[in-house]
């Protein structure tokens, strides 16, 4: 945050930074929250980072900076010297006070590396636009889970809910659109698997944490629940969106089963055990695996066969579905597309309603007991597969 004058070194100020560590050379990247002394302007804020531009530039340094009523959040990366220039500077700083680090560690490549300082502003007196309010929302959410700071995720989620955002819209507008985010920042090699899996951890717990606020569904003496069981591609490597739909499903009063497959057989074998109305199956990076949506038809075709339910309802989700959810539906022959967990929910209902005044009734599978038929012998589960209820 500081743009306290820094010696530099004799560097162009807009010379190429190089995403990767050269041989043998680490980045250093470093996270921090601290508060505004005095509240800025607008103008204050845009000479301040236009000097911290400068300055990261001269010494290759790249980051993002997020202000939002007073608060910053600022993430650096660098040559490890560069960084405790900058950081011993930062301290010193009388611009803001409570300074606290959220996190610093090394890595290989820059995941900001097309800026010298990135600005994302909150406050509502420097934005313009409700997309891009949004669009900062996302990146800060995003950016505090990848920070490793629980209580900041906390932190962020608590106040939209303060403001009187709903679960549901956190949901669908913030916590799902980061983690794509993140899957995003993993795709591009900004991310290896285990960090974009920590940070899915922290808005993972967080979503647990609200849903936990929300009163249960209320199931009539003579109504049996819904029976669902929702599976992963064996290419998804995340388990977030699965938990995340089995949450809304299960604060609705449905019976979840959550599975997460490691072979295209796992998902056709799930169905064959559980007896299931609905089948949820969240796919995986099928952007790096083309050839997966025709392996993903066949096996919604092969777990239909499986199942003694004629009437299994098949819903899709995931990235790949996002742009195009109807028609991603019917290259793999699915009932329907969903691209988040509430309109899962919402298409779950309306199909099984349609399907109960086309058939008279809505199937149970289990023998009236409302409940999965669990398998009752190990040799019924598949290797390297297993339960999550």
């Amino acid at each position: 945050m500081s743009s306290d004058p820094t010696p530099t070194p004799d560097k162009p100020e807009d010379s190429p930074r190089s995403e990767e560590a050269t041989q043998g050379e680490a980045f250093l990247s470093i996270s921090y929250r601290s508060r505004a002394a005095t509240p800025l302007s607008r103008k204050e804020l845009e000479d301040l980072v236009a000097e911290a531009r400068t300055r990261n530039s001269a010494l290759g340094i790249t980051g993002m900076l997020l202000y939002d009523r007073g608060q910053f959040f600022q993430w650096l990366e660098g040559p490890p010297e560069a960084i405790r220039t900058i950081w011993r500077s930062i301290e010193s700083d009388s611009r803001h006070v409570g300074i606290e680090v959220l996190g610093e560690c090394t890595t290989p490549v820059r995941l900001f590396g097309g800026s010298a300082l990135q600005l994302v502003c909150r406050d509502r007196d420097f934005l313009t636009q409700d997309d891009g309010e949004l669009e900062a929302l996302i990146a800060d959410l995003a950016g505090r889970a990848m920070s490793g700071s629980q209580d900041a995720v906390d932190a962020l989620l608590d106040e939209r809910l303060a403001a009187g955002q709903d679960m549901r819209s956190l949901c669908r507008d913030l916590i799902e659109p980061a983690a794509r985010r993140l899957g995003d920042w993993r795709n591009e090699d900004r991310l290896c698997d285990f960090e974009v899996t920590l940070a899915l951890s922290h808005l993972q717990r967080s979503a647990r944490r609200l849903g936990a606020t929300i009163p249960p569904a209320v199931v009539l003496p003579n109504e049996q629940p819904h029976e669902i069981l929702i599976a992963t591609d064996p290419t998804e490597p995340n388990v977030l969106g699965a938990t995340l739909v089995g949450d809304v499903f299960r604060d609705a009063g449905w019976l979840v089963e959550v599975v997460f497959s490691h072979y295209d057989r796992d998902v056709i074998e799930a169905v064959r055990i559980a007896h299931c109305e609905v089948l949820v199956l969240l796919l995986g990076d099928v952007y790096r695996h083309p050839y997966r949506l025709d392996v993903v038809a066949a096996d919604i075709a092969a777990a239909r066969l499986a199942s003694c339910n004629p009437n299994l309802v098949v819903l899709v989700g995931g990235r790949v579905v996002l742009d195009k959810p109807d028609t991603i539906a019917n290259i793999v022959g699915a009932d329907a597309a969903f691209t988040t967990a509430f309109d899962a929910i919402e298409k779950a209902r309306t199909l099984l309603g349609s399907r109960s005044v086309a058939s008279g009734h809505v199937p149970r599978l289990s023998g009236g007991t409302g409940r999965f038929k669990s398998p009752k012998l190990p040799e019924e589960l598949p290797p390297g597969w297993f339960w999550i209820r």
